[in-house]
């Protein structure tokens, strides 16, 4: 591949990389100041339990769930599986009215559970789901603890499912309003990089010097990425921001170290806007992904890894 192609995936990489971490911590914010993380656990909490408000009440106020929360009025975002399980256990005895003198005695909860009426439908699927756990776990108090733990982790595979599916998709929406509002244009960087190769040669090099500083780690990796991009002189050459930065008015202020590339005209609206949605997209596919394939791209570019020493045949031969 030739040398001026990698170099100019390089520096699109490491700017997607960029941008990926900052639409990262705005997530984070967002996902912070609406505690989605701790909603959507309680959610999955009363899908699997109930949604009757008086038992999701008496569990989510459980000490060992309330143990969990950082303010008296959060919710936690994990809960430890055996917690739920003493928790729900607890909590299932005092809505059937077992005799808490019972203890753990499997039998007396049973009998109690089996005896008990509930009011309504949606406690009705409570004694459901604990008859059927007492049923797997055939008079064997421990098996029951450890069913239930097994019946809570399977049901936050499902929640860690919805939470990725939504911050996904607010990373997308994340990603669209960055690049579209600041006009992240990929067509019309990659060809301002590939008619400046002197200043796609020394931003690759900054960013290829930030991959293998890193040695592998990607979050470190990505925060040095970034910061190469950040602080590349070389790429206040070039006109990233369509919106903010027009081409008339791009720097020329660094060309010291690295030619600034002829005016590049302003490519049409149209094509513009497809280049922000292939940066919205490629953005969208988060910070790890773009490290993981700029360290093979890195490798290209270092001419791949040196091989083993071949041993001399002085080495092979036997005494």
């Amino acid at each position: 591949m030739p040398a001026g192609i990698i170099n100019v995936a390089i520096v699109l990489i490491g700017i997607f990389i960029a941008l990926a971490v900052v639409c990262s911590w705005i997530q984070e914010q967002i996902v912070g100041m609406l505690k989605l993380r701790g909603s959507t656990l309680r959610t999955g909490l009363s899908k699997l339990v109930s949604d009757d408000t008086d038992t999701m009440s008496a569990l989510t106020n459980h000490p060992l769930i309330k143990a969990a929360c950082k303010t008296e009025e959060s919710f936690p975002s994990y809960i430890e599986p055996r917690n739920f399980a003493l928790a729900f256990w607890q909590t299932v005895k005092t809505a059937a009215a077992v005799s808490a003198a019972a203890g753990t005695t499997f039998t007396d909860i049973s009998n109690g559970i089996n005896a008990w009426n509930p009011p309504n439908a949606a406690t009705q699927r409570v004694k459901q789901s604990a008859v059927a756990l007492l049923t797997e776990a055939q008079g064997d108090y421990d098996k029951l603890l450890a069913a239930t733990d097994a019946w809570f982790d399977s049901q936050m595979d499902r929640v860690s499912g919805w939470y990725k599916a939504n911050a996904q998709w607010m990373l997308l929406i994340i990603a669209f309003v960055l690049c579209f509002g600041l006009g992240v244009d990929t067509l019309d960087i990659g060809r301002q990089l590939f008619v400046a190769p002197d200043i796609a040669q020394a931003t690759s090099t900054a960013v290829s010097n930030a991959v293998q500083s890193a040695n592998g780690d990607q979050q470190a990796g990505a925060t040095a990425v970034s910061s190469a991009i950040a602080n590349s002189q070389s790429l206040q050459n070039l006109r990233l921001l369509r919106w903010w930065i027009p081409a008339e008015t791009a720097s020329a202020a660094n060309a010291v170290t690295v030619t600034a590339p002829p005016p590049v005209p302003t490519p049409p609206l149209l094509l513009g806007l497809f280049g922000m949605l292939l940066s919205t997209i490629a953005v969208s596919l988060g910070a790890p992904f773009w490290f993981d394939l700029l360290k093979g791209i890195v490798n290209v570019r270092m001419a791949g890894n040196k091989p083993d020493p071949v041993p001399s045949p002085s080495s092979n031969s036997s005494d």
